[in-house]
This record gives C-alpha cells, structure tokens and sequence, in this order.
C-alpha cells in the first residue's frame, strides 16, 4: 500500500529537504519555515534592539547611583516586573484563544515601543525620568 493510499501526501522535495535537519511530515515544511522565519525574526529584532536598550540604560541619570548600580537595579527590577506580570498574563491566556492572545500581547507591545520611541531623550522631552530603566525592564520581559 502507498501512502496515498492511506490518505497522506507524498513528500515533496521540501519536505524531504527539511529532513535532514529535524522530522519534517509530509505537508509541514511551509509551516516549518514559516516558524523558522519567526523565530529568525524575533532574533533579529533582539539584537537591533539590545544596543539600543543598553544605550539608553547607560545615559539615565538617577541620582546618588553609579552606571553600575542602575543596570543591577534596572535587572533585578526586570525580575520582579516578570514575577508580577505572570498571573495576569495566565489569567489572559487561559481567557483567550491562541490567536487573540498572540495578536493582543503583540499589539500592546507594539504600542508601547511606540510610546518610548516617543518618549526617547531629545525626541519630544529633553529628558523622560526613569524612561532608560523603564525601557530595559520592558525589552527584557518582552524577549
């Protein structure tokens, strides 16, 4: 018996390309590289953004700390922020379905990237208080 004949599709080229480097089924490697394309992308975005986050960290100005003693703060604040952010974001998930999640959580955080994109020092204000810890704490829950 064939594979057709069981109702599966024979692989194509793709597919069979695909296997060599993990198990591809028949008919999944659009969806394969449609993942790999994310996940490259999400990537891509974390490491345009990285410089740009320790940048602005590195110019805030709170007083009484050194460059040093911000950065720690600002990490273990990040901490916290994630531990805090999690029962909300359970509550959420189990509320909504897979694409509405995925679509709501994506949209929040692209308006808030928007809002320190605003927010950034010269840009609108001369200075935003806080707005470099604010913005470590954000891109380090976010990625």
């Amino acid at each position: 018996m064939t594979r057709e004949s069981h109702g599966l599709p024979s692989p194509t080229i793709l597919d069979r390309a695909l296997r060599i480097f993990a198990r591809v089924q028949s008919g999944e490697s659009v969806t394969t590289l449609l993942l790999l394309t994310n996940i490259f992308l999400i990537l891509l975005a974390f490491y345009f953004i990285k410089p740009v986050r320790e940048g602005w960290l590195s110019v805030s100005v709170i007083a009484g700390l050194s460059k040093i003693e911000i950065k720690a703060y600002s990490a273990f604040g990040q901490s916290l922020l994630l531990i805090a952010i999690l029962p909300f974001y359970a509550k959420l998930a189990a509320a909504c379905t897979r694409r509405k999640l995925i679509f709501s959580t994506g949209a929040v955080f692209a308006l808030l990237l928007i809002l320190f994109w605003l927010m950034q020092p010269g840009y609108l204000f001369a200075e935003v208080p806080y707005a470099g810890v604010f913005f470590y704490m954000f891109v380090g829950v976010i990625l």
